[in-house]
């Protein structure tokens, strides 16, 4: 099972400046840890750490945090809001998600589009990126559309919800196969054989009986019906041989 290692907080905060001049802050770095990645910044010197000054605005170092958390120099903090923290005393109107909102934001997570892609400014050899496409999805709750970007905390946090809503239903189905295999075994040791499958019969086939056929009933004769004179029949005589004739001739021909 993947296992979603969420940053319980992601920035490091820089000390509170308001002098107007170049210092070093610090960025948010990646809402998921996963480890230090090189971008190919300069690494970060003895001098270059959060609150110090620097000369060039816009200037970026690499610490080598593992979160990815990178020094830029700017006259202000350039993070916009806060870093996600997980804290409830930094927060205000929450809500803890239902059942039925743990579906939908997993319904939302699994609409999101995926695609292969380039840079329009890469060449034409550059690497194959595997990402994101928001257009046409801006209102999710994971999606940062004045930034043109995927929240990915937000992205990671439904990602759990899915989870959550998938553990849910895998669990009552369970509780089913339980009640089902424990009704089966008070069946059995009642002694009570389980019902046997109908059998639809066929078009009856005429000059065709099978063992199995329910026996034929007897048709009782007819009733005269009131009011109708019964008349009986006289057999009919037998031929008698004429006087001359011999005895019958009992040989085999």
């Amino acid at each position: 099972m993947l296992v979603v290692a969420l940053l319980l907080s992601c920035g490091r905060g820089s000390p509170g400046l308001s002098d107007g001049g170049l210092h070093w802050w610090t960025t948010c770095g990646d809402p998921l840890c996963a480890g230090h990645r090189d971008a190919g910044l300069p690494a970060c010197t003895g001098s270059e750490s959060a609150g110090a000054s620097c000369a060039v605005a816009g200037a970026k170092c690499d610490p080598g945090d593992n979160c990815n958390v990178e020094l830029v120099c700017a006259a202000s903090d350039p993070k916009q809001g806060t870093c996600p923290v997980s804290r409830g005393r930094a927060k205000k109107d929450i809500r803890y998600l239902s059942a039925a909102d743990l579906k939908t934001y997993r319904d939302q997570l699994l609409h999101l589009p995926l695609a292969t892609y380039r840079y329009r400014e890469e060449p034409e050899d550059s690497r194959l990126r595997l990402g994101f496409l928001i257009d046409g999805h801006e209102s999710l709750i994971c999606v940062d559309p004045a930034r043109d970007q995927v929240d990915l905390y937000g992205y990671a946090s439904m990602a759990v919800a899915a989870l959550q809503a998938q553990n849910m239903e895998i669990e009552k189905l369970q509780e089913e196969v339980r009640e089902l295999r424990a009704a089966l075994s008070h069946s059995q040791s009642d002694g009570a054989s389980p019902p046997e499958p109908k059998v639809e019969r066929g078009p009856k086939v005429s000059g065709s009986r099978s063992s199995t056929s329910p026996p034929l009933r007897e048709i009782p004769p007819a009733e005269p019906k009131p009011g109708l004179r019964v008349i009986p029949v006289k057999p009919l005589p037998r031929k008698q041989p004429p006087p001359d004739a011999g005895p019958p001739d009992d040989s085999p021909r």
